[in-house]
């Protein structure tokens, strides 16, 4: 079972095998200070005395509350303009933070304008780039799992349940819910699913 996500080129490339993703680096920046800590700790928002985790309609921008922290983190999807290129370890750029995202981040919230940059990092997203839902096939006597970046979570039980039915040669995997999926939706060959629209 090959379930490495942004490795995958790296593992399958060299022996002809396309794993049907490609890598994407994501970047968190956490801002804190005074400014911050009251934008957290506000009833504006709602009845529970803080900040929800907040998305940007004009750009995406989203806003996690990290409360034990004190911190607000911050991240956006740059699909326009940010290569598939791959490195070991990626590093968060200050200069997309102020030149991308500060200037709308204290549009929405001019409050923030004197919060510092206390912490960030860099990752990678594994990106089906065709409907952005995971890749689970076989190929030879390997089966693949990939592409399964911004469902996490959400789609991880029903990821693990259809490979190990795909590993067991089962024709369909028995959800969660009761439901039952055909393999083969989630494969290469006769692919059946609806595109992903709900990805950070």
């Amino acid at each position: 079972m090959i379930a490495t996500d942004t490795w995958s080129n790296y593992l399958l490339d060299p022996i002809g095998v396309d794993s049907h993703q490609r890598p994407k680096k994501r970047q968190i920046f956490q801002i804190s200070g005074p400014a911050v800590e009251k934008l957290l700790f506000t009833d504006s928002f709602s009845g529970y005395g803080v900040m929800p985790f907040t998305i940007l309609p004009s750009h995406g921008i989203y806003l996690r509350p990290a409360l034990k922290e004190r911190s607000i983190w911050i991240g956006v999807s740059d699909d326009v303009g940010r290569d598939f290129s791959f490195v070991e370890d990626p590093e968060a750029e200050q200069d997309f933070y102020e030149s991308s995202i500060y200037p709308v981040l204290t549009a929405y919230f001019p409050q923030l304008k004197a919060s510092k940059v206390t912490s960030k990092w860099a990752g990678y997203y594994s990106y089906n780039t065709i409907d952005k839902n995971p890749y689970i096939f076989r190929t030879m006597n390997a089966v693949v799992i990939t592409g399964t970046s911004g469902s996490g979570i959400l789609k991880g039980d029903a990821i693990g349940r259809v490979a190990s039915s795909l590993t067991e040669g089962k024709d369909t995997a028995l959800l969660y819910s009761g439901d039952k999926i055909n393999i083969n939706d989630l494969g290469v060959v006769g692919r059946n699913v609806d595109p992903e629209r709900i990805i950070l």
